[in-house]
């Protein structure tokens, strides 16, 4: 489209833009089809996790839009190999945390003991707690009583 001295007033894009309704979904389909093409396989039933059985070892990984995690049996050699690729898929827009304390938003533990990772919404709880139960917050810690067992304080 162009006004009438010929200047062009729109540019049509051949790609969604960040933020518009459909540029989450055409990156998770970039995303995935890349993973795959490192021989990272959908979990059946899953749909945000993939498995990874090859050269590397073997992995899982988990996926929220832009955030992923990847969990090995032994070592680091799939997360490595699987980072180095992305980064050179997309000119080296990878940020890394080795050590994360949280992921997409939830609190992260590990325990290599017992080879765990939980996944907890602590700030969650307590900011509903306190939107509808607010009578099970108190102002100061105290232990529970046999009569009352409070599931969350707050200072």
């Amino acid at each position: 489209m162009t006004d009438e001295d010929g200047t062009q007033l729109c540019i049509e894009l051949s790609t969604p833009l960040w933020g518009e309704e459909s540029a989450g979904y055409e990156w998770e389909c970039t995303f995935n089809e890349t993973i795959k093409s490192l021989g990272w396989m959908p979990c059946p039933g899953v749909p945000a996790m993939f498995s990874y059985h090859g050269e590397h070892g073997e992995a899982r990984m988990i996926t929220i839009v832009d955030d992923f995690m990847i969990s090995e049996v032994n070592g680091t050699a799939a997360t490595d190999a699987t980072i180095a690729a992305l980064k050179a898929a997309f000119d080296g827009e990878v940020k890394v945390d080795y050590s994360p304390t949280s992921f997409a938003g939830l609190k992260l533990e590990r325990d290599r003991e017992r080879r765990t990772l939980t996944l907890s919404m602590p700030q969650k709880i307590i900011e509903a707690a306190r939107e509808h139960m607010p009578e099970l917050l108190r102002a100061s810690p105290s232990p529970p009583t046999r009569s009352s067992s409070p599931i969350a304080t707050a200072s």
